[in-house]
């Protein structure tokens, strides 16, 4: 595992931490670029081992390729605005499959008042330094507020993704797509870049995140719509986009979580290989981790509560593993029983959380394979739960335990009788998170409304 940092000098350092977390180059790690006041790094793997590091300061940006053994494979890059009169920042790079970097990157400039005029570009280099291709404008000039950062990915056929969201029309927040083939040339006809939802003048649309769908080659977009008065109502949508810029969900995507007056954030999307299912991790009500799962139609077809902390705030990561060795991996911060720490869960292609039980050989390589019995002898998908008069209704095979918790994690009603219907007693209108240990010990959880 190769990470870059910015020391206290500002210098862009590298480390590598092996298999058995000790350092390769030491714990201080390597200068990995020759700069003074840098503001943070950015680093991507290469297929042959080595990797690619970038980091800019005030006016620049700066990136270099390096061996798998810390060594460079050639001259360090800058990329300046010849004139002087812009900055160029916030860089993201994509590899293509000759381990050629395409870098998308901002260049901005004083407008008015508190505005600059931001551009967003991309241009090619390769390892030994060479530029590749001229810088190409995915994004015209717009005037914006503050500051902004976009994200990128690459698209499987030797070039990119790129999205980012402003409020630069009509100073309603918009997220926008673009995307460039392998030589950088921009494939989205629209200058400004795709909205992924079109603007209705009520409502914002911010927070995008995005996943290739490895076998179409197109970019799955979910984002948060909240509206535009309060910014207190928030509901997530998903939207599926192609190369050339075709929303195929329609105009506005899918919404996959209905509005709701919990404050949503920190999404995250993993497309799975076999190009069926996707999973939509995200925070909301600043103390739950929440999941979802969409079929190829953007569809909901499972809801999972991952984690809650009564009463504590918890700080989802930005990113996760991806949908990786059959389960998704993803972290957060937070406080149990007054302490503070790390934590973690893994998600399988179903919804279910706990260890993955393998019925392949392990490879790794999920194309054919039938995740549905990933976890022995009890058919997850299988369980619904739902009310019925006065009654909690668990449909499904045998089970020993069912516990109903409040979205705060107060356990309210515990049942280990194994029954199917289960008197719900008095326990007042409202929103559920419904957990029941299969009989392999396995923990299913759904949220249930109760009316």
């Amino acid at each position: 595992c190769v990470s870059g940092f910015v020391d206290n000098a500002g210098h862009c350092k590298a480390v590598k931490i092996n298999d058995d977390g000790s350092f390769a180059w030491s714990a201080n790690g390597i200068t990995a670029i020759e700069a003074n006041d840098c503001l943070r790094t950015e680093v991507v793997a290469c297929h042959n081992g080595g990797f690619w590091i970038l980091t800019f300061n005030d006016h620049n940006i700066y990136l270099r390729f390096y061996q798998s053994d810390g060594t460079p494979g050639g001259s360090q890059i800058t990329i300046s605005d010849t004139h002087g009169s812009e900055n160029i920042a916030f860089g993201q790079m994509v590899v293509d499959d000759n381990d050629n970097v395409f870098v998308v990157y901002m260049k901005q400039h004083f407008a008015f008042s508190y505005y600059q005029y931001k551009t967003l570009c991309v241009a090619k280099y390769a390892i030994n330094g060479t530029q590749l291709s001229q810088e190409v404008q995915l994004m015209n000039t717009v005037a914006i507020s503050g500051q902004i950062c976009h994200d990128v990915c690459p698209d499987g056929l030797g070039g990119g993704y790129a999205w980012i969201s402003h409020p630069a029309l009509n100073d309603m927040f918009e997220v926008y797509v673009f995307h460039f083939d392998n030589t950088g040339a921009s494939t989205i006809s629209d200058p400004r870049g795709l909205l992924v939802g079109e603007p209705d003048n009520i409502n914002f649309h911010g927070m995008p995140s995005a996943s290739l769908e490895p076998n179409s080659h197109d970019l799955l977009v979910a984002f948060v719509e909240t509206d535009a008065v309060t910014q207190t109502h928030n509901a997530i949508r998903v939207n599926r986009v192609t190369t050339n810029g075709t929303k195929l969900w329609g105009p506005n995507g899918n919404v996959i979580v209905p509005t709701t007056d919990y404050n949503i954030s920190n999404l995250i999307i993993d497309a799975f290989p076999d190009g069926t299912w996707s999973s939509i991790i995200y925070k909301y009500d600043e103390n739950i981790v929440n999941a979802v799962g969409i079929n190829s139609l953007g569809t909901l077809i499972w809801d999972t509560t991952m984690s809650t902390a009564s009463g504590n705030r918890i700080a989802l990561s930005a990113a996760s593993s991806g949908y990786n060795n059959h389960q998704t991996i993803v972290a957060w911060e937070g406080t149990r029983n007054g302490t503070f720490g790390m934590y973690g869960q893994n998600l399988q292609k179903n919804g279910v959380m706990g260890p993955v039980v393998i019925n392949d050989d392990d490879s790794g390589d999920d194309s054919g394979d039938d995740d549905s019995t990933a976890v022995q002898n009890f058919d997850l998908n299988r369980i619904n739960i739902y009310q019925t008069g006065n009654c909690l209704h668990i449909d499904g095979q045998d089970f020993q335990q069912v516990e109903v918790f409040s979205l705060m994690g107060q356990l309210i009603l515990s049942d280990n009788t194994g029954k199917h219907d289960i008197a719900l007693g008095g326990i007042p209108q409202g929103i559920y998170i419904v957990r029941v240990r299969t009989a392999n010990g396995k923990n299913v959880n759904r949220k249930v409304i109760i009316r």
